[in-house]
């Protein structure tokens, strides 16, 4: 135990800091776990790449993601699709590198018609319309992107929002319907 503590001794502070570091035995659970967690990212980005997602290198797919229509789907270089998201790609979803969905995340690109009252909504049919994300994108955890947006470069979008506009490129939204907060640059 004592070979695994090192103590680091401040003169200007008068004070110490203790670290435990890590056995042999942790070490190895450490390396084992990293490489089970690289596998399951590796299976899951073969598993939607045979699905038909369109996708660059080193895109990876979290746990428990729903991808409907997974063809019309285009995922840039390096982007993520964290936890528990839903992608309805029927009307197709473009979405540029190095991007990142939030937890919880929905991305829709249909809606139901609804404009005949006198035939039951289930009997008009949907609409569908394409939804555009671009490069260097955050959607915030639990953020609902709907049909026919377009989200620009750089943008981030807080947790929580639901996006009905297209929004501008390098600035910041949040809120419902998310609204603009302020530029990156500021």
């Amino acid at each position: 135990m004592i070979k695994n503590v090192i103590i680091f001794f401040y003169s200007k502070l008068d004070s110490f800091h203790l670290k435990i570091l890590p056995s042999k035995r942790e070490y190895y659970q450490m390396f084992f776990l990293n490489l089970h967690y690289a596998w399951l990212r590796h299976f899951r980005f073969v598993y939607w790449k045979n699905r038909g997602v369109i996708c660059g290198n080193g895109v990876r797919f979290s746990f428990n993601i729903k991808i409907i229509q997974p063809k019309n789907l285009k995922i840039g270089v390096r982007s993520k699709v964290l936890n528990n998201v839903i992608i309805d790609a029927r009307g197709g979803v473009e979405i540029g590198a190095n991007t990142q969905i939030g937890f919880e995340s929905i991305i829709l690109t249909g809606s139901h018609n609804i404009y005949n009252s006198e035939m039951p909504i289930l009997d008009q049919g949907m609409n569908f319309k394409c939804v555009t994300i671009g490069d260097d994108v955050w959607l915030g955890t639990r953020v609902i992107v709907l049909p026919g947006v377009s989200i620009g470069n750089g943008a981030i979008v807080g947790a929580g929002s639901v996006v009905t506009k297209d929004l501008e490129p390098n600035s910041i939204y949040g809120g419902v319907p998310a609204k603009f907060l302020k530029g990156r640059n500021n």
